[in-house]
C-alpha cells in the first residue's frame, strides 16, 4: 500500500482539527464564526476528498478542482476570521467568496465527473459560467451578481441535465451521487437552519447550527464515492429512500402542526396536552401506510412508476443485439424494472447476478419450449412481501425471450467444448501416430537398413551368412508391413473400403459367433446408401464395441445388430436377451462410445430392460446421402 504524502497527512489533520473545533466551540458568536467554521470544515474536506481520489485512482480532472475550491474556503476561513480586525479586507473576502460560488465551483459541477469540455453544450455553459463568475468577481454587488447568478445557474443546470442525457453507465451514476449530495445537504441544512431560527438564543440553536456545518462535508464525501466507488450501493434507491425520509418527516410535522393549529383558531385557545397526543397517536398510525403511497409516488416521479414492457423489453434486445452475456442481460433487466437484486440460476449453478442479495425474493422460471433452462431469481422491492402486479407481469413477458437466449448461451458454450473436446482428440491422435511410428515402424526400418548393409558386406565372402541376414531382413520387412497395417486399420478399418459399413458388420458378428462359445448375433440391415467417413467409421466402431460388451459382460444367448436409415439419422441398435433390470455401470467401452458420437453430434442410450440389455445409437448424417 502506498504511505500517505505529507500534504494527505497534513490535510487529514486539517479536517480534523476544523471539525473538533466546530463540535467543541459551536459557532453561536454570530454568522461570521459561523461563516468561518463552515468554510474551515468544508476546505479542508475538500482537500482530503481529492487526496482520497487521487490515491484511489479517481479522475485528476475533478480532483484538481476540488483541491483548488478546498484551498479557495481556507483562504476564505483565515479572510473571515480577519475582516473583525481590518474591515479593508471585506472587499477581498467577498471577491474570493464570489471566485468559489461562481467560478470555482460551477466549473467543477459542469465538467463532472471526466474534468473535461466534452460537448458543445459544455462549452457554451463554460463560456457563461466565465462570464457571469468573472462579472460577480469584479463587482460582487446585487444589481451585478442576481442576474449574473440566475444566468449562471441556468447555464450549469442545462449543461448538468445535458451530460447526464448523454452519459450512460458508471458516469450517469456519478453524476446521480453529486446530485445526491448536493440535494441532500442544500434539503436538510435548509431545514435545520429554519429549525434553528425558532429557538434563537438557545442551546438548541447552537447544536442545529454545530449539524448544519457538519452536514456540508456530505458534498465532498459524495464526490468523493461518484469518483472512486460509484457502485459501493444503489444510488437510486439511496435518492429514493433520502427523499422519502424528507418527505416524510415533513408531512408527519405538517400535519401535527396543521391539525394543532387548525384546533386553535376554532376554539380560540392552545388545544390541552390530550389532544396533542391523540393527534400524536392519530399521525402515528397513518405513517406506515402514507409511507408506502409516498414510497410508491417518489418512485413514480424520479423512476418512472410502473415499468414500460416495451422499455424493458427494447433494452434487454439491445443486449442481445450487442453479442453481451447473461451478465449484461441481467443488470440490463434490473436497472429497466428498478429491482434490488436479480439472479440467473441453472440448475445449482449461479449463472450470473446483478444488485446486492436482500430477502425475501421470488422465483420466475425460464422455458424454452418444453425444456426448463432455469430460473430467474429476483429481490424483491423494499417493504415488500411480494411482486408489484405490473413488475411481475413485466418479468413474466421477458421471460421467453430471456430462456431462449440463455438456452442459446448454453448451447453455444457446450460448442466451444464439444470444439476443445475435437482438437484435442485430434491432437491425442496424432501423438499416439508419432509415437507408434517412431517407437515401432522407426526401429524396425533401421534395423531394415542396417541388415542390408550388413549382408552387402559379406555378399561376395561368406554367401551364407549374407542368405541368413536376408531372411532376417525379410522377416523384418513381414513385421514393418503388419505395423502399417495396424496404424492404417486403428485410423480406418480397411473392411470398410472393402466391404461397407452393412458387410463389414455382418463380418463382426460372424467372426464373434465362429467359435460357437459367444451368443448368436443376427444383422438386420436394411440400404443406407453412401455415408460420410466420419459417420461410418464412428457407426462401426459403436457396432463392434456393443457387441464385444454382449459377448464380454451381458451372458445373452442371442444379439440382435439392427442398422438402418431414416431421413437424415443413421440408427444403431444393438439388443441381447441377456441380463434384465440390472443397472449398468458405464466403463471405458460405454464412456467411448459416447464420447465418439457426442463428436459427431449423435445420442447413445444404454441399459438393461425388462427384454434384456439395449443399446441405441443416432447418429446424424451431415454428408452427403
Amino acid at each position: 500500500m502506498t504511505r500517505p504524502t505529507a500534504g494527505e497527512l497534513a490535510a487529514g489533520a486539517a479536517v480534523l482539527a476544523a471539525a473538533g473545533a466546530v463540535v467543541a466551540r459551536p459557532p453561536v458568536t454570530g454568522t461570521g464564526a459561523a461563516w468561518t467554521a463552515g468554510a474551515l470544515v468544508l476546505g479542508a474536506a475538500g482537500l482530503v476528498g481529492a487526496a482520497v481520489v487521487r490515491r484511489l485512482g479517481g479522475a485528476r480532472g475533478p480532483a484538481a478542482g476540488m483541491t483548488v475550491t478546498g484551498a479557495a474556503l481556507l483562504v476564505l476561513a483565515v479572510l473571515e476570521s480577519a475582516v473583525d480586525h481590518d474591515p479593508g479586507l471585506r472587499g477581498v473576502e467577498l471577491r474570493v467568496l464570489a471566485a468559489v460560488l461562481a467560478l470555482l465551483v460551477p466549473g467543477l459541477v459542469i465538467t463532472f465527473p471526466t474534468g473535461r469540455l466534452e460537448h458543445l453544450t459544455d462549452r457554451v455553459a463554460a463560456g457563461v459560467v466565465a462570464a457571469c463568475g468573472l462579472a460577480v468577481v469584479v463587482a460582487p454587488v446585487e444589481p451585478v451578481a442576481l442576474p449574473a447568478g440566475v444566468l449562471l445557474c441556468t447555464a450549469v443546470v442545462g449543461a448538468v441535465w445535458a451530460r447526464f442525457e448523454r452519459s450512460r453507465d458508471l458516469d450517469r451514476e456519478r453524476i446521480l451521487w453529486v446530485l445526491l449530495g448536493v440535494g441532500t445537504v442544500v434539503v436538510v441544512g435548509g431545514h435545520l437552519l429554519f429549525a434553528a431560527e425558532q429557538f434563537a438564543g438557545s442551546a438548541v440553536e447552537t447544536a442545529l447550527l454545530t449539524v448544519v456545518l457538519l452536514c456540508g462535508l456530505g458534498i465532498p464525501a459524495a464526490l468523493v464515492v461518484a469518483l472512486v466507488a460509484p457502485r459501493v450501493t444503489d444510488v437510486r434507491r439511496a435518492i429514493s429512500g433520502v427523499a422519502v425520509v424528507i418527505v416524510m418527516v415533513d408531512l408527519a410535522l405538517g400535519v401535527f402542526a396543521g391539525t394543532l393549529a387548525t384546533l386553535e383558531a376554532i376554539t380560540g385557545r392552545p388545544p390541552p396536552r390530550a389532544v396533542a397526543s391523540v393527534v400524536c397517536v392519530v399521525v402515528a398510525a397513518g405513517f406506515h401506510p402514507a409511507l408506502v403511497r409516498v414510497r410508491e409516488t417518489l418512485d413514480q416521479v424520479l423512476f418512472g412508476g410502473r415499468p414500460d414492457p416495451v422499455g424493458v423489453v427494447s433494452s434487454l434486445g439491445d443486449e442481445f443485439r450487442r453479442g453481451g452475456g447473461p451478465q449484461q442481460w441481467l443488470d440490463a433487466l434490473r436497472a429497466s424494472v428498478d429491482l434490488p437484486w436479480a439472479a440467473l440460476h441453472h440448475d445449482d449453478e449461479v449463472v450470473a447476478t446483478s444488485g446486492r442479495p436482500v430477502e425475501p425474493v421470488t422465483t420466475i422460471a425460464l422455458h424454452a419450449g418444453d425444456e426448463h433452462v432455469g430460473d430467474l431469481v429476483v429481490g424483491l422491492p423494499e417493504h415488500h412481501r411480494e411482486l408489484p402486479r405490473a413488475t411481475d407481469a413485466v418479468l413474466r413477458l421477458v421471460a421467453g425471450p430471456l430462456a431462449r437466449a440463455l438456452q442459446s448461451a448454453r448451447l453455444a458454450a457446450q460448442l466451444q467444448e464439444s470444439r476443445r473436446l475435437v482438437v484435442l482428440a485430434a491432437e491425442e491422435e496424432r501423438r499416439r501416430l508419432r509415437r507408434d511410428l517412431h517407437d515401432g515402424l522407426g526401429p524396425v526400418l533401421a534395423g531394415v537398413g542396417y541388415t542390408a548393409d550388413a549382408a552387402r558386406n559379406v555378399l561376395d565372402a561368406r554367401p551364407e551368412r549374407s542368405a541368413e541376414l536376408l531372411a532376417t531382413l525379410r522377416e523384418d520387412v513381414g513385421g514393418a508391413i503388419a505395423e502399417v497395417r495396424r496404424l492404417v486399420h486403428d485410423l480406418r478399418p480397411p473392411v470398410l473400403d472393402q466391404l461397407g459399413l452393412v458387410a463389414a458388420v455382418r463380418q463382426q458378428a460372424e467372426r464373434v459367433t465362429q467359435d460357437g462359445a459367444g451368443p448368436a448375433v443376427t444383422v438386420e440391415a436394411g440400404a443406407v446408401g453412401t455415408l460420410p467417413a466420419a459417420v461410418e467409421v464412428a457407426a462401426y466402431r459403436v457396432v463392434s464395441e456393443a457387441v464385444l460388451n454382449v459377448v464380454r459382460h451381458a451372458g445373452a444367448r442371442h444379439a440382435r445388430v439392427t442398422v438402418r436409415r431414416e431421413d437424415a439419422t443413421l440408427e444403431l441398435l444393438v439388443a441381447d436377451d441377456g441380463c434384465r433390470d440390472a443397472a449398468w455401470t458405464p466403463g471405458v467401452g460405454l464412456t467411448s462410445m459416447r464420447e465418439r458420437l457426442a463428436q459427431l453430434g449423435g445420442t447413445l442410450e444404454a441399459g438393461a430392460t425388462p427384454d434384456g440389455g439395449r443399446v441405441l445409437a443416432r447418429l446424424p448424417l451431415v454428408g452427403p446421402p
